[in-house]
């Protein structure tokens, strides 16, 4: 597997499997970049969160991506590998984290001599995603949604709507007592609603659907790859924490439908069915009346929010049908 610290090799012999450092808006910020081909389409994930980085455990489910994209995998200021004590409260903001994208993207293209690039934005990173494509349409071929979030104050509302209804409607009454005690969102206690309305999400499978021991393989799976050392793993942690602090308020005022009316680059949504972490509803609110050179829905019966890594299979088979379309080398 390789020692701590690095990314396991592919062999062949016009891949790259690399983690870098680079310096991005200002602070260094790091990278994973694997593929089978160089001469492959690249595309770049936005993780989501604020502060849920990949980097250490997401390759486990991209092998099959691997085959046919230089594959990006980014840990977003503060989070991860890109998660130091010393970062700047007042550079995590929304508008920071377009421009870092945004940055990202141009050093990729020019690395890698494309003239555009894809993208995939999961939940938080969605927000990230459709801001950047709105801005910078030249640089994308087209822009992959997943978990899209749209209206946060209205999704968190429907989210705890739907916990509150699972747990009466099953009777588990440590569930109602703790979500009646932390109210309907706005939380008063911000951090203690948010954690405990999401774990009861998670447990009644409405952030993974079939595989509710995810978030547990998921550390065995950190430990058991090479790109995150035991001291990462830490900074994995504190960075989530970090991240959900200093941005959390800001991120609950997005709405989507007041910000973006228009965009420039085809547009694709992915959503699951079973997905009331940004519930569905809202997002296929937002693509009725979203204008785009194209837009498609494509819905995935067997997951929740977490579509990449619920159906890896499919998602590869989706994401090759979407990018086929647009790119032509």
């Amino acid at each position: 597997m390789g020692i701590k610290g690095s990314t396991p090799v592919i062999a062949c012999d016009s891949s790259i499997s690399s983690l870098e450092k680079m310096k991005i808006g200002n602070l260094d910020q790091w990278i994973l970049i694997r593929g089978e081909n160089v001469n492959n389409p690249i595309v770049l994930f936005l993780h989501g969160g604020p502060g849920n980085a990949q980097i250490g455990w997401a390759p486990e489910h991209q092998s099959l991506l691997e085959k046919s994209y230089i594959v990006v995998n980014w840990d977003q200021r503060g989070s991860g590998l890109s998660y130091n004590d010393g970062i700047s409260e007042e550079t995590m903001n929304i508008d920071q984290f377009v421009q870092d994208a945004h940055e990202l993207t141009v050093a990729l293209a020019n690395r890698f001599q494309k003239k555009k690039i894809f993208v995939v934005g999961h939940s938080w990173g969605s927000i990230i995603g459709m801001l950047l494509i709105q801005r910078y349409p030249e640089l994308f071929y087209s822009y992959i949604g997943v978990g899209q979030s749209v209206h946060l104050a209205r999704g968190e509302w429907l989210s705890y709507k739907f916990t509150m209804d699972y747990a009466e409607k099953n009777k588990i009454q440590e569930a109602i007592d703790e979500l009646t005690q932390i109210g309907c969102p706005p939380y008063q206690d911000m951090l203690k609603g948010l954690f405990i309305q999401r774990k009861w999400l998670n447990q009644f499978g409405g952030v993974v659907y079939k595989h509710r021991e995810f978030f547990r393989r998921t550390e065995d799976t950190i430990r058991d790859r090479t790109e995150y050392t035991d001291a990462d793993i830490v900074k994995l942690r504190k960075g989530n924490l970090f991240s959900i602090e200093t941005m959390w308020a800001e991120v609950l005022n997005v709405n989507l439908f007041q910000q973006i009316i228009e965009v420039k680059v085809p547009v694709y949504f992915l959503l699951g069915k079973y997905d009331y972490n940004t519930p569905n509803e809202i997002t296929e609110e937002f693509f009725n009346i979203l204008n785009a050179p194209s837009k498609e829905l494509i819905r995935f019966e067997e997951s929740a929010h977490n579509i990449p890594f619920e159906e890896p299979e499919r998602f590869a088979v989706t994401l090759r049908h979407i990018t086929a379309k647009h790119f032509h080398p």
